[in-house]
């Protein structure tokens, strides 16, 4: 007699499992930075340049009325060397009427002129021989504001016999002083605008010294 077998147990069929979808990972979105805004920047204000002072004695900055002016002459001679203080010792003037008066046969100033008159005292501080004549090689000019010119000794600016003029070729040991009035006849313009009294024979550049208080 067979024994009876025992049935196998079928074995369960396991239903197939939905496989899971993978989650789609996201990307990471990178975020977006923010311009930055410039904030207006405030302009800066330029420093106004000063000017440069020109040099004293020079035409824009001359020496003014009753400043001593110490020059060395630069010129051959007795007066190479030599140092010398010039002062215009008060403003000029038109002296044509004195002038007048001083001479019967003084010729009046050519039309357009008048005679103006600088005083000056000139003093010799040192030099290699003694005396000196400052005329032998100092050489006073005017110079014109409005004409832009030169004036200097000529026939057509002499102003004939003068009150008290400055002497120039009269000799002076140092520490001695020349003083007088130089004078030339003068374009009215030029008065007007501003004369200077001027002279090139000191070392270096020409000199120029007021003859109004004003410069």
């Amino acid at each position: 007699t067979e024994e009876p077998t025992e049935e196998s147990t079928p074995t369960a069929t396991e239903e197939p499992t939905e496989e899971s979808t993978p989650t789609a990972t996201e990307e990471p979105t990178e975020e977006s930075t923010p311009t930055a805004t410039e904030e207006p920047t405030e302009e800066s204000t330029p420093t106004p340049t000063e000017e440069p002072t020109p040099e004293p004695g020079s035409r824009e900055n001359p020496f003014p009325v009753g400043e001593p002016v110490t020059f060395t002459v630069d010129f051959f001679g007795d007066l190479d060397n030599s140092v010398w203080t010039l002062t215009v010792t008060a403003p000029g003037s038109d002296i044509s009427g004195a002038i007048a008066a001083e001479n019967q046969f003084n010729d009046p100033p050519p039309e357009g002129t008048v005679f103006y008159g600088i005083p000056i005292s000139l003093t010799l501080e040192s030099g290699d021989k003694e005396p000196l004549s400052p005329g032998f090689g100092i050489e006073f000019e005017y110079f014109g504001a409005e004409t832009l010119a030169i004036i200097d000794f000529g026939i057509d600016t002499s102003c004939g016999v003068e009150p008290d003029p400055f002497e120039g070729f009269d000799e002076v040991f140092a520490g001695g002083t020349l003083t007088g009035t130089i004078c030339y006849a003068t374009p009215i313009d030029d008065v007007e605008a501003g004369v200077l009294l001027t002279l090139d024979s000191n070392e270096g550049d020409r000199l120029f010294l007021a003859s109004t208080e004003d410069g």
